[in-house]
């Protein structure tokens, strides 16, 4: 919820999350996130979380993130490899 505001802005370079937060992101809340930054170049959520406690994008979502951000260039996400289904 507190990355709604962000969404509006549709010319969003950047964007970087480092330090003092806990994020739970599932696939579905990347793409909504990301769905309206077509420029995005540099995502960087970089936040301190206990793996087994936390929501996380799987490859299936990070695919979804290059699809959506073709001029993405620099990326830091945890992602969880533990759910490979579909990918070849």
């Amino acid at each position: 919820d507190a990355f709604i505001p962000l969404q509006a802005c549709h010319n969003l370079t950047q964007l970087s999350i480092e330090r003092g937060c806990d994020v739970s992101l599932s696939d579905e809340e990347l793409y909504q996130l990301v769905r309206n930054w077509p420029k995005l170049e540099v995502l960087k959520i970089s936040c301190c979380s206990s793996f087994g406690d936390t929501t996380m994008p799987t490859l299936h979502g990070l695919i979804k993130l290059l699809r959506l951000c073709p001029n993405l260039a620099s990326l830091a996400l945890v992602i969880d490899t533990t759910k490979l289904d579909g990918i070849d």
